[in-house]
Order: structure tokens, then C-alpha cells, then sequence
């Protein structure tokens, strides 16, 4: 962060050596905050989470500009969301917001926050208010349209998806996310394509998922032979759920009936 002062002069151009040694001191800990942040970042990637939390905490109190205690409260408070004290982050996030009630930053987080504990509509609430102060982050949007979802609010849900997909047409999550909202709504062959591409674009760990829920698609739709192709996928990949054995019998039960 830049610091501009003006340097002034007393009787025959001699400079105020006061205002020019504060000024140096706020350079020095603008500078001091942002290394802070850095060597927190270092910590975090070696899972020296506790380290971390312990560097911020210590240098909130010595931090003279708003912008970085606020910046060092949203980063501790994604720290303690990390190591589950979600009360701590939220406590943290609030006082960001206190401190700059204009930046979006610590309500995008908040919205994360009851998101990943199940508070869906304060988590939509917190997104809202987020992208009202000017947040175009494409996960915030994702993640408002995965609240919404979890409301059961599939028009609202759908919107958000689509400035989604508007922003980055290959975002995996999304296109799993709008094919299950179009099986939902009972819309299963208009889902099965975006359950192709989801599958195209999803990592290996997440195939067995969303084979799964196609089966529900193909099912509906007639084909029971994709259907347990779907289903025998599912099972290998681990979802060993009771649900997915039962759709198998039925599955089958369906195929050899129709013949």
C-alpha cells in the first residue's frame, strides 16, 4: 500500500522531521501487515494452521490502518473456518464488517460460513448483501445458487447457475448443479445432457456422484439399460448407499419386465 504525505517546512525550508519519521512508520507497517498476510498464506499451505492464527491475532493489535485489520480479521476468520471453530469465524468476519461495512469481502465469507454449517437463507442473505457491494467472484455466485438449491428454491437457483455458466461455461459443479435442478423439476431429459458434460468436466473422485444421480434421469426417462450402466458405475466408484442398491433392484426389475 502507497502512502502519500507532504513533507513540511518550518522558517528557512527546514523539513518537520515528526511528519516525516510518522510517515516512514506507517510505510514500515503497511508493509509489516502485508508480509504478515504472506508469511500467514506460507503457514496455511503447510498445514500450520494453529501458527497462522497465532501470527494474525498477534499483529491485529498493531495494525494502524482499517483496511488491514480488516484484511487480517477475513483471513484469520477463513483460518478458523478451516479448523471447524466456526463461532471464531464468524466472530471475526462480523468485526470486519464492522470495521469496513462497504467491502464485500467479509460478507462473501459469512455466506461460505453458513453454508458449510446449513444456515441456507442467512448464507443467501450474506451473498446477496456481498454482491450488492460489488462482488462479481464467480464462487459466490455458484455458491448463493447452491444455497438456493438447498431451499428448494430451483427458479432462483437456476438464474443464479446461469450467470454462472454466463461467466465460465465449463465450471463442473455448476453443470452437475443444473442438471440435478432440471431432474428435480421433473425435467429429466433436458438434464441428462448437462449430467454428460458435468461428467466430462468432473474429477475422477467425484464420478461415482454424479453417475448416481444420472440414473435417476435414464431412469425416468426409459433407458434402464444406461440406467444400470449408471447404477454398476455408481456402486464401483463407493456410493455403496442404500438408495443406490435399491434403485439397482428396481432398475432391473424395470429392464426385465420391459422385455
Amino acid at each position: 500500500m502507497k502512502f502519500s504525505f507532504t513533507i513540511l517546512y518550518i522558517h528557512k525550508k527546514r523539513i518537520s522531521l515528526g511528519v516525516f519519521f510518522l510517515c516512514i512508520i506507517f510505510s514500515v507497517q503497511a508493509q509489516k501487515n502485508n508480509s504478515v498476510l504472506e508469511i500467514a498464506e506460507q503457514k496455511e499451505r503447510l498445514g500450520k494452521i494453529d501458527t497462522a492464527i497465532n501470527l494474525i491475532s498477534e499483529n491485529i493489535p498493531l495494525a494502524n490502518a482499517k483496511t488491514e485489520v480488516y484484511k487480517l480479521l477475513v483471513k484469520r476468520g477463513y483460518l478458523f473456518m478451516s479448523k471447524n471453530k466456526n463461532s471464531e469465524a464468524e466472530q471475526d468476519f462480523d468485526k470486519a464488517i464492522n470495521t469496513l461495512a462497504d467491502s464485500n469481502q467479509a460478507y462473501a465469507a459469512k455466506g461460505y460460513l453458513y453454508l458449510k454449517i446449513g444456515k441456507f437463507f442467512l448464507s443467501i442473505e450474506n451473498f446477496d448483501k456481498a454482491i450488492e457491494r460489488g462482488s462479481n467472484h464467480i464462487s459466490v455466485y455458484f455458491c448463493r445458487a447452491h444455497a438456493l438449491w438447498d431451499v428448494k428454491d430451483y427458479e432462483k437457483a437456476m438464474q443464479g447457475l446461469e450467470k454462472v455458466l454466463l461467466l465460465d461455461k465449463t465450471h463442473p459443479d455448476a453443470n452437475y448443479l443444473k442438471g440435478r435442478i432440471l431432474a428435480r423439476t421433473g425435467k429429466h431429459k433436458e438434464a441428462l445432457p448437462w449430467y454428460d458434460k458435468a461428467l466430462y468436466l468432473q474429477p475422477q473422485s467425484k464420478i461415482a456422484e454424479v453417475s448416481g444421480y444420472r440414473v435417476v434421469a435414464y431412469y425416468s426417462v426409459g433407458d434402464y439399460q444406461k440406467a444400470e450402466e449408471d447404477l454398476q458405475k455408481s456402486l464401483d466408484g463407493g456410493m455403496n448407499r442404500d438408495e443406490i442398491t435399491f434403485a439397482m433392484t428396481e432398475v432391473q426389475r424395470k429392464k426385465y419386465y420391459k422385455k
